[in-house]
């Protein structure tokens, strides 16, 4: 939760800005993050007034005009537009039953979202920002370095429903919008010890943890097929191996050439883990044993295993000290966001925004 970076947080909140979806799908491999406080709908608005119906029955007319932001018209036809974008992106992960609902739910945020778009975008070209060509294939680059295994560029673009032109005038005004959004806040927020200790105090809760340990294992795979000599094969193979580390044979070295886990490639670690996170077996070992023990050869339904714990963490508060970093960082998010929101809302106030038309409840 507190470890996402200013740079992050700027393109969570372009991305949802520019309602285009590319960046959401280009950074599908991100860590978790803290959602980005959503736009405020316009206070002209009221939830009931858009629409009474979801947004894929026939309208009347497409070219009605939702909204006028600083001379420029939003039309139905453009928000049915980007509607539907989105419901696109989200099917697989939502239920059919649930995908007019979110609709609904979703239709005033997604107007405002767009009038927002479009004062930023009234903004960037009053203050002439643009963007070389080394900062666009930068950002191509980074974005095709964030792709799930196997996906192109071409690959996301069809899955976006976007032309390459598209992609090009889209991905362009969410960079000039970026730069713009970084340039209102400067550099990181300072945030001073006081602050750190206000926020720990006040949400101590979330600084609790439970036993846990942290440990490496050797695993020598046993399968529901392998006959009797297989297995005393593989028992012989481990304990041949145990005896190699009790005479000082590297742990990771070993893991590495023989375990079968895929935490081979980590030298065996498996992190920090609680209580009933692993099978009991394995368990009752990592959190029995000293600290750079090697332990006896564990039996689990995966196999045979040798565990080495080391490192072990008893229940309790997480020192401030500890996780001191990562606040500050999380709280000059926090500040940071604020000021972006302010920034944003006072665009706004000072836009001309009318709505001339809405839909025919009809």
């Amino acid at each position: 939760m507190f470890n996402e970076s200013i740079r992050e947080r700027s393109m969570i909140v372009v991305a949802g800005l520019m309602t285009a979806g590319i960046m959401v799908i280009g950074c599908s491999k991100q860590p978790e993050t803290t959602a980005t406080p959503p736009v405020a709908p316009a206070s002209s608005i009221a939830s009931s007034d858009i629409f009474t119906q979801p947004i894929e029955r026939k309208m009347p007319d497409a070219s009605t005009v939702l909204v006028v932001v600083n001379g420029t018209e939003i039309t139905l036809g453009e928000f049915n537009k980007e509607m539907e974008g989105m419901m696109r992106r989200m099917q697989g992960r939502v239920r059919p039953e649930q995908m007019a609902q979110m609709q609904m739910q979703m239709r005033d945020q997604l107007l405002d979202n767009l009038i927002t778009r479009q004062v930023l975008l009234d903004t960037v070209k009053a203050q002439g920002i643009t963007i070389s060509s080394e900062e666009f294939d930068e950002a191509v680059e980074q974005m095709t370095d964030t792709l799930p295994p196997g996906m192109t560029m071409n690959d996301m673009l069809a899955q976006a429903g976007m032309s390459e032109e598209e992609f090009r005038k889209t991905l362009t005004m969410e960079l000039q919008v970026r730069k713009l959004l970084e340039s209102t806040t400067g550099g990181a927020p300072e945030i001073t010890d006081e602050e750190l200790q206000a926020f720990y105090t006040e949400n101590e809760a979330q600084f609790s943890r439970d036993e846990s340990v942290s440990a490496s294992h050797i695993l020598i795979s046993t399968d529901a097929t392998d006959s009797e000599d297989d297995k005393a094969a593989k028992l012989e193979k481990i304990n041949d191996l145990r005896r190699q580390l009790l005479e000082g044979a590297d742990f990771a070295e070993l893991a590495a050439e023989h375990s079968t886990c895929p935490s081979r490639a980590q030298g065996g670690s498996l992190g920090q883990f609680e209580r009933g996170r692993m099978v009991p077996q394995f368990e009752t070992a990592a959190f029995s044993q000293e600290i750079g023990e090697i332990g006896e050869v564990v039996e689990t339904q995966f196999g045979y295993h040798i565990v080495k714990v080391t490192a072990k963490n008893n229940a309790g508060a997480v020192p401030l000290e500890e996780v001191k970093e990562q606040l500050s960082q999380y709280l000059g998010n926090q500040k940071q966001q604020k000021a972006l929101q302010t920034y944003i809302e006072g665009l706004k106030e000072n836009a001309n925004i009318s709505f001339p038309g809405m839909p025919d409840a009809n």
